[in-house]
């Protein structure tokens, strides 16, 4: 059992060092004041709101405690699920579409937009900080940034989910790779960068019984219950 607990002062701590080292290597105003609107907008926590509004549960207490698409699965059905699915799709997307229409589709102004919602995805200002982690709305990113490193990475993934007997090993480790991918296969350093941030973010955050494939796929589960021999949730749940 994981005793680590990433605790709000300390969550609070990276996103300002995240937005201070952003504002200091900034070149524009985009640049500047984007990743906030994106904090914002990331923030909303499309998971626990659809989980919310059908089952009446909060999804932080649920399952792998994880505010993001496979506890929303897994807590409450396949509609909850694809709701948020298109909700978090939206926090990659919209970045992008951004950059696109207004910023020439710059790789430095997509990777700054990007990492505001990331940050807002993992610590939602409306959760006090608790959040997912951003899986969905990279991954959907990466299919435009990179199709080819994204193409990569689920081959990876596949390959760990087939050989790795502990399933909480193979999400750190593939995050642990996409930067190495990303050198060997795109180049642009600005990508390296973005994927090691989001590896680095991933890895400090998670914690074994966040591993939603383990809720996922355990027959010690029926919907949006808790088996007594799995670990508990960390102990900075928002209060009710």
């Amino acid at each position: 059992m994981s005793r680590y607990v990433l605790t709000t002062p300390m969550k609070a701590a990276i996103i300002l060092a995240t937005f201070a080292t952003l504002l200091f290597t900034a070149t524009s105003d985009v640049q500047r004041y984007g990743p906030i609107l994106f904090y914002l907008y990331g923030s909303l926590p499309f998971a626990y709101i659809f989980t919310y509004l059908k089952t009446g549960k909060r999804i932080y207490e649920e399952n792998s405690t994880n505010v993001g698409v496979a506890n929303s699965y897994n807590t409450a059905g396949m509609l909850v699920g694809t709701l948020t699915v298109m909700g978090e799709i939206s926090k990659g997307l919209l970045p992008l579409l951004v950059s696109f229409l207004f910023f020439g589709y710059s790789l430095d102004v997509s990777a700054y937009l990007l990492i505001g919602s990331l940050l807002g995805t993992n610590f939602s200002l409306f959760l006090k900080l608790k959040g997912g982690m951003g899986t969905t709305m990279m991954l959907w990113s990466f299919l435009f940034l990179s199709p080819f490193l994204l193409l990569t990475i689920l081959v990876l993934m596949v390959i760990c989910l087939k050989f790795m007997k502990k399933t909480y090993h193979v999400a750190p480790f593939v995050y642990g790779m996409a930067p190495i991918l990303a050198l060997i296969i795109d180049g642009r350093m600005t990508l390296v960068l973005l994927a090691l941030y989001v590896a680095a973010l991933y890895i400090v955050k998670f914690r074994p019984e966040m591993d939603d494939f383990r809720y996922g796929h355990s027959k010690k589960f029926s919907m949006g219950k808790r088996s007594m021999d799995l670990p508990p949730q960390d102990q900075d749940t928002p209060d009710p």
